[in-house]
């Protein structure tokens, strides 16, 4: 608060205890009673130095259904300007009932920002179910693993091309898209630095990378983004002259092919995690436009059917 006091930052989300899914209820409790003092704390001060901008307060409580709704409650009886639902990116698999049951209790009129790394899909349905915020932190975790995101998202241009084909499967790495056995899509990765994704074959569903599997330890994952992205650093792009993404329009597909990308990522150039994360934000934002765009007229439906349509 002190920061935030001194810099005047445009919006203010006070610490909250943020916890992993599987947690005991003695965890669950504490998670809330922790987060609704600091939310107390901050709302004090802020009253006490006279504070203008906006706070925002946190919902915690794990993938506790009672916890998740007590601490709705109870920030929702606070004085905040709006609402951040927390750790719902690393939820299993009851998030949107979770969700659902902490938006009944919140102010419908104050915005709620979901933070973390949601699939199109996911973003999608907690929209549909009352959440108006989300963060771009996909963007620089795709760009991260060297990745570029991929779906089509325009429902009246259908512009946006798969960007890893069948004709890429090259030497047995199977690379399919809509053609995939029961319409999963499959991608190996396991040739290029250890970054592999895997698919829906992992355990309970969820998806396991070649980092996680080191020593024995395998760590599984929510999130299904292979389904999204491609990673550029595989050695099938090293001679590839299409864009990095077919029809997209920004500076980095509208400049450069695949086979430059990669031959950045290969020699550990900077420059290729600049382009790479101006690709992706401008595909992640334009995404959002889309959405935006179904909302007014009606038509997200066409949406979700576009963008499930590559599963």
């Amino acid at each position: 608060m002190k920061y935030f006091s001194t810099f005047q930052f445009d919006i203010c989300i006070p610490p909250s205890d943020n916890i992993p899914e599987g947690c005991s209820k003695k965890r669950c409790f504490k998670s809330v009673d922790r987060t609704i003092k600091f939310l107390d704390k901050c709302l004090l001060i802020k009253q006490e130095k006279e504070l203008k901008s906006p706070l925002l307060g946190v919902i915690e409580g794990g993938d506790s259904l009672v916890e998740r709704e007590k601490c709705a409650k109870e920030v929702a009886k606070r004085n905040v300007d709006g609402y951040v639902l927390s750790g719902f990116d690393r939820l299993i698999e009851n998030w949107k009932e979770i969700l659902e049951k902490c938006l009944v209790h919140l102010d419908k009129e104050k915005p709620k920002l979901m933070t973390g790394i949601f699939t199109p899909l996911e973003v999608i349905e907690a929209v549909q179910l009352g959440v108006h915020l989300f963060d771009s932190v996909i963007a620089y975790d795709v760009t991260q693993r060297s990745c570029a995101l991929s779906f089509k998202y325009n429902t009246k241009k259908k512009h946006v091309e798969n960007s890893v084909t069948t004709e890429d499967a090259v030497d047995g790495n199977s690379v399919t898209t809509e053609d995939a056995v029961d319409g999963n899509s499959v991608t190996t990765e396991d040739a290029m630095d250890g970054n592999s994704v895997t698919t829906e074959d992992a355990v309970n569903g969820n998806s396991v990378t070649t980092e996680d599997a080191v020593g024995g330890k395998m760590t599984c994952k929510k999130k299904h983004l292979s389904e999204y992205e491609y990673n550029l650093k595989d050695k099938r792009y090293f001679d590839d002259t299409r864009p990095v993404v077919e029809g997209c329009s920004c500076y980095c597909c509208s400049r450069y092919v695949r086979a430059y990308l990669h031959h950045l990522l290969t020699t550990n150039e900077m420059l290729a995690q600049v382009l790479l994360m101006i690709h992706n934000v401008h595909h992640w934002l334009a995404f959002f436009k889309e959405i935006q765009r179904c909302i007014k007229e009606d038509t997200l439906t066409d949406l979700i059917e576009l963008i499930a349509a590559k599963r």
